[in-house]
């Protein structure tokens, strides 16, 4: 079946093979949507990709704009935002230093198939900073966004 590449999915797979993922690692999870648990500081650093824009896709290619939120907390907000910063640099240096030329693979778990897309171009479009979000457990969000070319293979 032909399918567009899904930028979103094709990261949040990638992501965890080159940053430290897992329970008391830098990264908790990976996920393309915001939850509904940010509230849960076990599940904090939680990373959220999205693509928002870009060209219109084609079967074959995306160029895309890919937003990336990291959500961060702890008792001492300035320290959860300098943390959120840290990590949201930490991804922004992984994608610009490894992802180019990688071939990016994701199996849907609905069907079983194996989508992949290979990178041929990155581009920051937005340096790492912190955004306002309105949180009553303190937590910070740190933002930054990229432009990637996917070739769906």
């Amino acid at each position: 079946m032909l399918r567009y590449p899904r930028p979103g999915k094709l990261l949040q797979a990638w992501y965890p093979t080159v940053l430290d993922t897992g329970p008391q690692m830098p990264f908790r999870r990976w996920l393309t949507t915001t939850p509904d648990d940010l509230g849960n500081v076990d599940m904090l650093p939680t990373v959220v990709l999205g693509r928002y824009g870009g060209a219109p896709r084609v079967h074959t290619l995306d160029d895309c704009a890919i937003d990336v939120s990291v959500y961060c907390t702890g008792p001492d907000p300035m320290r959860a935002e300098d943390i959120a910063l840290k990590r949201a640099g930490e991804i922004q240096w992984a994608t610009e230093q490894w992802l180019g030329g990688v071939l990016l693979a994701y199996e849907d778990p609905d069907d079983g198939e194996i989508e992949q897309a290979a990178v041929s171009r990155i581009r920051t479009i937005a340096s790492p900073t912190i955004r306002p979000y309105d949180s009553r457990y303190q937590i910070k969000k740190a933002h930054f966004a990229f432009q990637v070319r996917l070739h769906a293979v």
